[in-house]
């Protein structure tokens, strides 16, 4: 069986069924998600087992609030831009680029995140937080850090985390329901 490139141009409405043919190709010369106000390609060709020798580059808009799909939020706002560079294999990859968000909005429990801002760049070794801020609970905070990845899973944490006029006593309030 050859690699031969697959070009998908995908909608909503048949997002799924090329997904399923997406997982059973193995090169792609490109592929253009839009659904809302999302907007990402994708190009280029990896393994799903053994690296292809190539790469595949996402570059694109995404909104924030798909950060749920990933980690638990229970409400998240404005735009995810990505550039990234997958090499190696689905099984084992290898990524470099960036992520950016501005004027974004988090929230979990207590903490809600005002006009986040975020530039974080990726590569082998893993992701260096380069600029992150946020306001939350009267006050402003910032941190900058780095997640060491081990076969594209989080290894090792490290954080430096600067607040100023955060109002602890906001965060550690019972929350009212309803």
């Amino acid at each position: 069986m050859t690699n031969r490139p697959t070009r998908l141009l995908l909608n909503l409405g048949h997002a799924l069924d090329h997904m399923l043919l997406l997982a059973f190709a193995t090169a792609v010369t490109s592929i253009a998600l839009e659904f809302g106000v999302a907007r990402l390609r994708i190009d280029g060709e990896v393994g799903f087992s053994r690296d292809a020798g190539d790469r595949l580059l996402v570059v694109g808009t995404a909104p924030l609030s798909h950060l749920a799909l990933l980690t638990p939020v229970e409400a998240a706002d404005g735009d995810l831009v990505v550039d990234v560079t997958m090499t190696g294999s689905v099984a084992r990859p290898t990524l470099a680029g960036t992520v950016r968000v501005a004027g974004g909005m988090v929230r979990q429990g207590a903490f809600r995140f005002d006009d986040v801002e975020l530039f974080a760049a990726m590569d082998e070794g893993g992701v260096e937080i380069r600029e992150a801020s946020a306001r939350i609970a009267g006050g402003h905070v910032r941190a900058t850090g780095d997640v060491a990845l081990q076969q594209a899973s989080p290894d090792r944490y490290r954080f430096d985390l600067h607040a100023q006029g955060v109002d602890v006593a906001q965060l550690t309030a019972p929350r009212e329901s309803g």
